[in-house]
């Protein structure tokens, strides 16, 4: 599924009116009707429903919305922000007029009546949030109807955007509704997966337009999200005689005295993801944990000290021939005598292999990765120093942000977080489509390089490991 930047949308909207030769009050209905169709499906007969429309065209989609309402004999409340004689789009007047008739439209144009705006949602189940557009400006009191709704207990349902949210960053512009339910037009938007609009926009559905794939393809800022088919290539059977070898041998250079535990939960998500074989190479301690948690691991103990160091580069790189990909970093620690350790072991090591956490402290510009198929796992707060650039460059554009990442390293990147992303030269950012609080605890990254290097190990490639590895990893449990 493409995701769509909220530059091109006007571009996208007049291109489709001009191929089809219909009005742009035909479409408004065709959105309605399906956005209506959708809404039913969820809200009870009983439910008490308020509409909240701007005078702008965001707010034609909720007065279509409601006209299908009223027809069906619901019990549903219009507010709509204008003066009955200053609509100012004539679609917006035809609907309206047509509403009239019903009684259920109110028009708000003085601070004297937003009172009644108030205590009218305090008595709703439903409130449909029409009142801005990803590119519409403030109109009058939106700003205290805003703060209503943030106090109601009424579940907010908001058309394609929260109002008060930019289209194009995510970011807040002044007062945000915090909604419950967005119902996005036709395709995920930018604006979901980063800033303020990972919080406000709650949980999300697009609703299918049935245009033309076309849009969809040619407009999109070569974003696409991840889908279950992409598993496919990881849904691998073997045949019932198979030796473990052929399945894939991952070495694991993980763990210290600090953090133990980082080693287990690598091996452990790596067996479960359907490896052959996995060897941890770790300082003793790490190694007799891991062997009495997972006794199946193979081991490279590297003496009894806190953590691993130069000297047993060559020990480690003895084993390989037999090996098929690595995963590097997690639990090593920051300490000098590690960081000579990587230097000296990414300049000999040709295999596949994951760079995670204490990993890439040695990577900003000063050594070269290792010569293989190389996955990149990092944090915004990691990605800052991968880029040399200042906090807020990473947290405000995310995209812009994995995509210098790319570029500078030339490897496929995951930048971890709410919707992870994933990027490799010459493909598109793939957006995992979750966000779940559950998954920020101690030890969730290093699960997900376990994953993400089975998968090499088993030969699939970089790219496409990673984009199976953060889906299992984040629909795991869910």
């Amino acid at each position: 599924m493409y995701v769509i930047a909220q530059s091109k949308l006007e571009e996208i909207k007049q291109d489709y009116l001009k191929r089809r030769k219909i009005s742009l009050h035909d479409l408004v209905r065709h959105i309605g009707s399906r956005i209506y169709q959708h809404l039913i499906a969820e809200i009870s007969r009983d439910s008490k429903v308020m509409i909240i429309c701007g005078n702008n065209h965001h707010g034609l989609y909720g007065l279509e919305i409601a006209k299908y309402f009223l027809e069906d004999k619901y019990d549903v409340n219009v507010y709509f922000f204008a003066h009955q004689d200053d609509l100012g789009i004539k679609e917006s007047r035809y609907i309206a007029n047509h509403m009239i008739t019903h009684g259920n439209v109110k028009f708000l144009s003085a601070a004297s009546q937003i009172s009644d705006i108030s205590s009218d949602i305090q008595g709703a189940d439903i409130v449909i949030d029409a009142l801005m557009g990803p590119s519409d400006s403030y109109g009058l009191y939106y700003q205290d109807v805003i703060r209503i709704l943030s106090d109601s207990d009424a579940e907010i349902i908001s058309i394609d955007i929260p109002s008060g949210l930019d289209g194009e960053t995510g970011k807040k512009i002044r007062e945000v509704v915090q909604a419950d339910k967005t119902l996005v037009i036709d395709a995920p938007k930018t604006y979901l997966f980063q800033n303020d609009g990972v919080n406000y926009c709650g949980e999300w559905k697009v609703i299918d337009m049935e245009l033309n794939v076309y849009f969809h393809e040619a407009y999109s800022e070569n974003l696409r999200l991840a889908v279950p088919s992409d598993l496919n290539i990881v849904k691998k059977k073997y045949p019932r005689d198979v030796d473990k070898r052929k399945k894939g041998h991952l070495l694991v250079i993980a763990g210290s005295n600090e953090y133990r535990g980082s080693a287990s939960l690598v091996v452990q998500s790596a067996f479960e993801s359907d490896i052959g074989m996995v060897t941890l190479a770790s300082v003793d301690k790490v190694c007799d944990l891991t062997a009495y948690q997972i006794p199946e691991t193979t081991l490279l103990p590297c003496g009894g000290g806190d953590h691993i160091t130069l000297d047993h580069v060559e020990y480690i790189l003895e084993k390989q021939e037999s090996i098929n990909a690595a995963v590097i970093g997690p639990g090593l620690t920051r300490h000098d005598e590690v960081l000579r350790f990587l230097e000296k072991f990414f300049s000999h090591w040709k295999k596949p292999c994951v760079l995670d956490s204490d990993a890439l402290q040695v990577i900003n510009g000063n050594t070269d990765l290792p010569s293989g198929d190389v996955v990149l796992l990092s944090t915004a707060d990691e990605m800052v120093d991968l880029l040399s650039v200042k906090s807020e460059d990473v947290h405000t554009d995310r995209f812009d942000a994995i995509s210098k990442c790319v570029h500078k390293y030339h490897c496929t990147t995951v930048l971890k977080g709410p919707y992870s992303l994933i990027h490799s030269l010459n493909r598109k950012i793939v957006i995992n489509p979750v966000a779940d609080a559950s998954l920020a605890v101690a030890g969730s990254g290093d699960r997900l390089s376990g994953i993400i290097g089975a998968y090499m190990g088993r030969g699939i490639p970089s790219y496409e490991s990673a984009i199976c590895g953060v889906w299992k990893h984040s629909h795991k449990d869910n």
